[in-house]
C-alpha cells in the first residue's frame, strides 16, 4: 500500500459540557462573573456557543473557552 493511501487527514475532538452549555444559553444577556483557571471577568454574556462563551466588557469581546470555566454567576450589583 502507498504511503499516501494510508495517511488520514487530522480529526479534531472536542469535549462539550451540556449542562454549563444550556446554564450559560439560559443567562445569555445578562451581567455574570465568570471564574476562569487564569482569574475571573466580569461582563455581559453576549454569545454561547458549545465551546466558547463571549463576554462584552468595558467595550470589547473576550471568548472564553468553556473548558477553562471554574464556576459562574450572576452580577447582582
Amino acid at each position: 500500500m502507498d504511503q499516501e493511501e494510508t495517511r488520514r487527514p487530522p480529526e479534531m475532538t472536542a469535549i462539550v459540557e451540556p449542562y454549563v452549555f444550556e446554564t450559560l444559553r439560559s443567562v445569555e444577556g445578562e451581567e455574570a462573573v465568570i471564574q476562569t483557571t487564569q482569574g475571573s471577568l466580569q461582563g455581559r454574556i453576549v454569545g454561547v456557543q458549545p465551546d466558547h462563551v463571549v463576554l462584552e466588557r468595558s467595550g470589547g469581546n473576550f471568548f472564553v473557552r468553556i473548558q477553562e470555566i471554574v464556576w459562574v454567576t450572576l452580577d447582582v450589583t
